[in-house]
């Protein structure tokens, strides 16, 4: 599950990657986001930047990953929300894996319990968790999973619970901070004064 999304998020780059570069980018000198709009900031080895969902045409999004079975076998979902441009090189997207349900579907309740607040593990090769993966500005990935985590931290602080045709979002805020790593784990970078508003969807 973890290998998907890192390869949908290389899937995504190559959406950005070509893309020319905005002097008007979301590289600030200090993360300031936007009341009320989806967003995630943080400060990469002391240089901060902010993605902000309707801002230099970032927009937020919201997916899902599953392994169904039937019954009475349990089946697997993994979430994921991103802030990406197709004009900018640059972007967040924020995993959280895996709960077990039975059924299509997780039901409402359990999925917006999984995103209770409270402090949450990262990915590790073997295991699920919380992965954080940032594309910078010159387009390289950078991801949560490529290396150790001693110290980091993922905390939720609010999920509020809504309804978009009949399927249930979270919206959810939270603080970060971790080692990001090079595709190869050979380089790292660490990421302080991480926030996040960002929503997920069960479907």
């Amino acid at each position: 599950m973890k290998k998907i999304f890192f390869a949908a998020a290389l899937l995504a780059l190559a959406f950005t990657g070509c893309k020319k570069d905005d002097d008007d980018n979301s590289v600030t000198p200090t993360p300031t986001p936007t009341p009320n709009r989806y967003n995630v900031a943080l400060t990469v080895d002391g240089s901060s930047v902010t993605y902000t969902d309707g801002k230099n045409t970032f927009e937020q999004a919201a997916g899902s990953s599953k392994q169904t079975r039937p019954l009475p076998e349990f089946s697997t979902a993994s979430y994921y929300s991103n802030i990406f441009s197709d004009n900018t090189v640059g972007g967040v997207s924020i995993y959280k894996g895996e709960m077990s349900f039975q059924g299509a579907y997780p039901d409402d309740a359990d999925f917006v319990a999984y995103f209770a607040p409270g402090n949450y593990l990262y990915s590790t090769p073997t295991t699920d968790g919380i992965e954080i993966l940032h594309v910078d500005a010159t387009g390289q990935v950078w991801s949560s999973i490529k290396g150790t985590q001693s110290g980091a931290v993922f905390n939720i602080t609010s999920t509020q619970q809504f309804s978009i045709f009949g399927d249930t979002y979270v919206d959810v805020k939270g603080t970060f901070s971790c080692k990001l790593y090079n595709e190869t784990g050979t380089q790292s970078k660490t990421v302080t004064n991480g926030s996040f508003y960002l929503s997920y969807g069960n479907f």
